[in-house]
């Protein structure tokens, strides 16, 4: 039998057989959490204008920082003003009042804010002071394209839209904006001895346990920005599980699959798969948790069969799923973020596979594995923020070392 693929190999062999997805156009007021497919451009400078950055006055520079020198204040210029107060000329000698965020009229350089202001009123023309040494060309002036020139790109392509992506975007005039489809997602949790999670303790028999895989895959999928478009759990009968199969598959881009997919006597998806036509793309991967990982697809469909163990699964959800959803949205790296961080204490990897393991960010910059029990042991993971990836060794990994860490998906 041939030696299982290692991580690496594995995701470079399932990557190419995500599902493509078609672009949408949605309103603005729609598009949070989707992924841009086309890039946006600046319609005009941004800033359009020389801009206030402070409450205070509008002064050509070389003359402000004349000691003792007061000037006449001969105008406002307010945010969103008439053009008159800002297009006009300012006469030399004077400084015109000027608000945080209003176009800087023509002739001045600089703006002082009031702060550092003496203001003075004397029949009815105000007059100031103010208390600086020197004042610097552009001092507290956001200038005119400094942000973006017109026809820049905004945003890219790719980009997953968050909070200050729609600021953007509505700030350029795009009102739509073309993102990736939502993928549909079909989740199937198999296992007689699963119950749902609402089951009452006096219910549940000895040998029973609920259904947690299940709730927490839809809510790390909802924490991505594509969630579930269903979830059935199907006990461990060949027909029944063939049928949840056939029904997954027809009205899904991606179907993942909890259990059921390594050789025991009741692990029947690999024969439910295979006996509606679709074709193994891998089963088994050399790592620790995660080994019965099984993938199979058909001409625009791909299945991913995760393991049965709770933190087998989300461990295998992060590392697989995630960047198989990214490729399939089309974002520049299909790999989820992950940072290198120091270890925070010596930690024991394996020589024979790749070990995973959930992980907590200490504040000083490193990071410190979770004491665990094995893979069923879900509850280990409550104060874990990600999982580190221990290189391929037998000899302890000593602290300080630098290890990849992937947070959660939150």
């Amino acid at each position: 039998m041939p030696p299982l693929p290692t991580y690496d190999e594995a995701l470079a062999t399932i990557l190419p057989h995500a599902p493509g997805l078609r672009d949408e156009r949605v309103a603005l007021t729609d598009a949070a959490g989707r992924v841009l497919r086309r890039d946006v451009f600046a319609d005009r400078d941004q800033p359009p204008f020389d801009r206030s950055a402070m409450d205070g006055f509008a002064v050509r520079s070389q003359e402000a920082a004349a000691s003792g020198a007061d000037f006449p204040v001969v105008g406002v210029v307010a945010a969103g003003g008439v053009a008159e107060s800002f297009q006009k000329e300012m006469p030399r000698g004077t400084v015109r009042r000027i608000a945080t965020g209003a176009p800087l009229p023509a002739g001045a350089d600089a703006v002082i804010p009031i702060e550092q202001s003496e203001v003075t009123a004397e029949g009815g023309l105000e007059r100031v002071r103010f208390n600086v040494t020197a004042v610097a060309p552009w001092q507290n002036v956001h200038r005119r394209a400094s942000d973006a020139q017109a026809t820049q790109i905004v945003l890219s392509a790719g980009t997953r839209l968050g909070p200050q992506h729609i600021g953007i975007a509505a700030a350029v005039g795009a009102s739509e904006l073309v993102v990736a489809q939502r993928p549909r997602i079909t989740l199937l949790t198999t296992g007689d001895e699963v119950l749902p999670p609402t089951t009452a303790t006096n219910a549940l028999e000895p040998q029973q346990i609920r259904n947690s895989n299940g709730p927490m895959l839809a809510a790390m999928l909802a924490a991505i920005g594509t969630p579930l478009l269903r979830h059935e759990h199907v006990p461990d009968d060949p027909e029944v599980i063939r049928a949840a199969a056939r029904e997954a598959l027809a009205h899904s881009h991606l179907v993942l699959t909890v259990g059921g997919v390594s050789v025991g006597q009741r692990d029947f998806l690999p024969w439910a798969w295979q006996n509606l036509g679709l074709t193994t793309i891998l089963h088994g991967v050399n790592i620790q948790p995660g080994k019965p990982l099984l993938a199979v697809r058909d001409d625009c469909k791909l299945v991913l069969g995760l393991p049965g163990n709770p933190v087998s699964v989300l461990c295998a959800a992060h590392i697989f799923a995630w960047p198989v959803i990214r490729r399939m949205l089309g974002q520049p790296c299909a790999e989820p973020p992950w940072r290198t961080l120091p270890l925070a204490e010596t930690a024991k990897a394996s020589g024979k596979r790749e070990v995973f393991r959930a992980a907590t960010a200490l504040s000083d910059g490193s990071v410190r594995i979770v004491k665990w029990h094995g893979s069923g042991d879900l509850i280990h993971t409550a104060s874990a923020d990600g999982f580190i990836r221990l290189p391929l060794t037998d000899e302890p990994v000593a602290a300080g070392t630098p290890v990849r860490f992937l947070d959660m998906a939150r």
